[in-house]
């Protein structure tokens, strides 16, 4: 997880943007509208902003240039929900329940398929 991560901050980096928002291809009813309600609480005062979801602070997730240098460090299967949740009184958390759902696996495949969630 984190080499994917840092390739990514690596490329804002590159382009000189602000801030990056993140967010993994397995959490697949995430709608542009809850993407949208990110990049609306991203401002000067909220440089890191993310989902909140089951008890969770996580991705999908909009940081701040100023911290992609420690987004950098992480290593192996460290991802942005640990790194968010040690600095949870700096993140300004917006609740985006669809985010919860997460696919791992085929079981995981087949559970959404046959749920109401799919359609």
């Amino acid at each position: 997880m984190a080499s994917s991560l840092v390739t990514g901050i690596e490329a804002a980096q590159a382009m000189v943007c602000d801030a990056a928002l993140v967010m993994t291809t397995d959490q697949p009813l995430v709608e542009s509208s809850s993407l949208r309600k990110l990049i609306d609480s991203f401002n000067l005062g909220h440089r890191i902003v993310a989902s909140s979801y089951d008890d969770v602070v996580g991705v999908p997730a909009i940081f701040g240039s100023e911290n992609f240098d420690s987004l950098m460090k992480l290593r192996g299967d460290e991802g942005a929900g640990r790194w968010l949740r040690a600095r949870k009184e700096e993140v300004t958390q917006i609740r985006i329940d669809s985010a919860s759902v997460d696919i791992d696996t085929q079981a995981d495949i087949d559970r959404l398929q046959s749920s109401d969630l799919a359609t």
